[in-house]
C-alpha cells in the first residue's frame, strides 16, 4: 500500500463548471465499477461537480480506451479525463503490451490536448493488489481536477 506520507494533500474547491470525462475499463469490472463510483463521488460531493457534467464511457478495457480518451479530449467541453481501467500481469507478456498502449495514450492525448488525463489505470500483479487500489479513484478524480485547474490558469500571453 502507498506509504500515506507521499501522498499529495488536495483541498477541495468549488469545480460546479467542470465537465469531466471517465473512460473506465468494464474488463475487471468489480474493480473498476468501485472505482468509478468513488470517483463520480468525488467529483459530485467534494468539487460540487452535478452529475450531468460528468461523461461516463464505458470501454472494453484498457487497450481499447485510446480512441475514447482522444474524443473525450477533442470537445472544448470537457476540461479534464479520468482513465480507469484494471491491469493484472498474467503468465503472458500481453501485460507488458496493454499496460504500454495505455500508458502512451494518455501522455499522447495529455500533451496533444493539454488536458489532464488522470492515469487511473492500476497495473497489478494480483487481484488483491487491484482491490487494494480501489479507493485511489478518489485521489485520480482529484487529480484530474487540480491540474485543470492549474492548466486554465496557465498565463500564456
Amino acid at each position: 500500500m502507498a506509504d500515506a506520507k507521499n501522498a499529495a494533500t488536495l483541498q477541495p474547491f468549488d469545480a460546479s463548471s467542470y465537465h469531466v470525462g471517465i473512460a473506465v475499463g468494464m474488463f475487471n469490472g468489480h474493480i473498476t465499477e468501485p472505482m468509478k463510483k468513488l470517483a463520480i463521488e468525488t467529483l459530485t460531493n467534494d468539487y460540487k461537480i452535478p452529475e450531468e457534467q460528468i461523461h461516463v464511457v464505458p470501454v472494453a478495457g484498457a487497450a481499447d480506451m485510446p480512441a475514447v480518451l482522444e474524443a473525450l479530449a477533442r470537445s472544448e467541453k470537457i476540461d479534464c479525463l479520468i482513465a480507469l481501467a484494471v491491469v493484472i500481469r498474467g503468465e503472458t507478456a500481453h501485460f507488458d503490451f496493454v499496460a504500454k498502449i495505455i500508458t502512451e495514450a494518455v501522455k499522447e492525448v495529455q500533451l496533444k490536448h493539454a488536458k489532464a488525463v488522470a492515469f487511473g489505470v492500476a497495473t497489478v500483479d494480483t487481484g488483491a493488489q487491484a482491490q487494494a487500489r480501489i479507493d485511489h479513484a478518489r485521489g485520480y478524480a482529484a487529480a484530474a481536477l487540480h491540474t485543470a485547474r492549474g492548466l486554465k490558469g496557465l498565463s500564456l500571453y
